[in-house]
């Protein structure tokens, strides 16, 4: 066996070619961490943003037992609200009505008056009512003449210009007391994967958006060009089709089409509304997508 001393003995030209390898190691190093690293980095930190929103939009679809009302201006009523609420499309009516005639409802007695809502239907809802604060005009200082100035005048509350919530971008958002960074974004993403907001009240359905927040979003914006959607038939849609909707689960999907298979004709969503994992508290949003 030779001495193996002999296989680390190198000329001048051999260390100087070693040397220059190691060199050459040492930088792509440096370039993979500095360069290609960090391109991973950012490439990582998007699949974690859509890691999450694919995160949450499962969590979404599990079932809720209710959903708190938050409040609201009675004034700014659309069908969907009040049909959420119980009223009916006559009470309504005569709402728009009173409202095209340039008047505005300013308490929960006038509401009834105007609406003709059942006594029940008033002690349910009123309490979550918010009325805008009325511009009361200050009395005119006393002339020299002796004569008093004017009492105080109230003036009807004006209409705020809203904005389109489907339009609203993240920094639009922000201006919202209560609605940073994550909220805003967290809304813009969430708004993408319904494909647009078809209700103001779908922003109770964003993740860690409270209702005494989304009402301020709401007092600054409104659903105002809402998507064109097709209804899901739940006589003839199948389990994919079912699961496309952001509000239905695969598993209750399933269970939708086995209820379907046994009972034969499906006449009313509220028969679907008994299945296990069915999220109850969001029916309102969900008739939204479903036909028969």
């Amino acid at each position: 066996m030779g001495d193996w001393r002999s296989h680390f003995s190198y000329n001048r030209q051999e260390r100087r070619g070693l040397f220059y390898l190691l060199l050459c190691i040492v930088l792509l190093q440096l370039i993979y961490f500095l360069v290609i690293s960090g391109t991973f980095g950012e490439r990582h930190t998007s699949f974690e943003a859509d890691g999450e929103l694919d995160a949450y939009i499962q969590a979404f679809k599990s079932p809720a037992d209710s959903v708190h009302p938050y409040p609201f201006n009675p004034n700014f009523l659309n069908d969907f609200k009040g049909y959420a609420l119980g009223m009916s499309a006559m009470e309504l009516d005569a709402l728009y009505a009173f409202r095209a005639r340039g008047q505005w409802v300013d308490s929960p007695g006038e509401f009834q008056e105007v609406t003709g809502v059942s006594d029940s239907l008033l002690a349910k809802i009123a309490p979550y009512f918010r009325f805008p604060k009325k511009t009361v005009r200050k009395p005119e200082p006393a002339r020299a003449s002796g004569g008093k100035g004017a009492g105080a005048v109230v003036l009807p509350p004006q209409p705020r210009a809203l904005k389109d919530l489907n339009q609203a971008t993240a920094g639009q958002l922000r201006t919202v007391r209560g609605v940073g960074p994550v909220l805003s974004e967290r809304i813009v993403r969430f708004r993408r994967a319904l494909g647009g907001f078809l209700a103001g009240e779908q922003l109770l359905d964003v993740y860690g958006l409270d209702a005494e927040v989304a009402a301020r979003v709401l007092e600054e914006f409104e659903v105002m060009t809402p998507p064109e959607v097709k209804k899901v038939s739940l006589n003839t849609a199948t389990v994919d089709e079912l699961a496309g909707i952001l509000y239905i689960s695969y598993p209750l999907a399933e269970a939708i089409v086995q209820y379907r298979e046994r009972s034969g004709k499906i006449d009313s969503l509220d028969e679907i509304a008994e299945l296990d994992g069915f999220p109850s508290g969001k029916i309102d949003r969900i008739k939204l997508y479903l036909g028969l």
